[in-house]
């Protein structure tokens, strides 16, 4: 049951706290795996108090939250020079939700689309390795996006059997099942939805616009290592399908995206997404 939460907070100097003490204290009042929400922002350049928007995307954790964030809940943001305790002033507020088997109904019922633009509201980066690089190419949001989706949506039913999925959800379970974040390895000739998938097939978004610049954030530094470079794209992307499955599997994911966010590092408020989609003005 995906789901965005605002939780408002008093009492911390927002441009001292940076994303990795938010992150550490909301690993541990959640008690959660990072993989489970995402810090969609957090009240950056602001002195005293602000909002910390979640996006939560498992049932249980949707149920933990406003229990984890009660009203009068402390959290201490501690650093190399740095030791701050913000408290939780009121109940967390419930911003916006969907559920499983809206998010597997493509275009959300309306016309089919083919593009989108995605804006990434905080840095968005990939992790192909050591290093940490903006994200500016269609297949990498695909692919994080897929793997995303197959670990919250088994988090979700998996317990209830797949049997109590419906079957367009049946069908998305499929797809991240089997192909994950190894697109590369498609078994030949698999069918799924009446469409034959293989490994010819381009299980990719392309770019036909960009418009934005880079950003370097320096994380996890203390004594005994140095920090980690991360180099995030802040901006818009239109992604564009030359494929109408693709873009119906696309077009979910996306959607999905506003609450996941999209790449690494998102339970640090990297990755934060809005889309929409996009027509040309002789199809509007």
């Amino acid at each position: 049951m995906p789901s965005v939460y605002a939780v408002p907070v008093t009492g911390v100097d927002f441009n001292r706290v940076g994303r990795p003490q938010v992150h550490h204290e909301l690993s541990r009042l959640l008690g959660h795996g990072s993989e489970d929400w995402s810090l969609r922002s957090s009240p950056e350049h602001q002195v005293g108090s602000g909002n910390l928007e979640v996006g939560v995307l498992t049932e249980k954790l949707a149920g933990r939250l406003p229990r984890a964030l009660a009203v009068g809940t402390e959290l201490h943001f501690v650093g190399a020079k740095l030791a701050q305790t913000a408290v939780v002033t009121g109940p967390p507020v419930q911003v916006c939700r969907t559920d499983w088997a809206d998010l597997a109904v493509p275009f959300a019922g309306g016309r089919p689309v083919r593009s989108w633009d995605v804006t990434f509201q905080t840095p968005a980066c990939t992790h192909p390795g050591v290093h940490y690089f903006p994200l500016l190419d269609g297949a990498s949001v695909f692919q994080s996006l897929l793997a995303a989706w197959r670990r919250a949506v088994l988090k979700d039913w998996a317990p209830r059997g797949s049997e109590s999925l419906d079957p367009a959800n049946r069908y998305m379970a499929a797809v991240c099942s089997q192909y994950g974040a190894a697109l590369a390895s498609l078994p030949k000739g698999l069918a799924l939805a009446g469409k034959q998938w293989d490994r010819d097939t381009r299980l990719d978004l392309h770019v036909s616009a960009i418009r934005g610049h880079t950003e370097i954030y320096r994380i996890g530094q203390n004594s005994n290592r140095p920090a980690i470079e991360l180099h995030g794209f802040v901006g818009s992307l239109r992604l564009v399908s030359v494929d109408d499955e693709l873009a119906a599997l696309a077009d979910c994911l996306l959607r999905f995206g506003e609450f996941a966010g999209v790449g690494a590092k998102t339970s640090y408020g990297f990755g934060s997404m809005a889309v929409s989609p996009w027509r040309p003005s002789s199809d509007r």
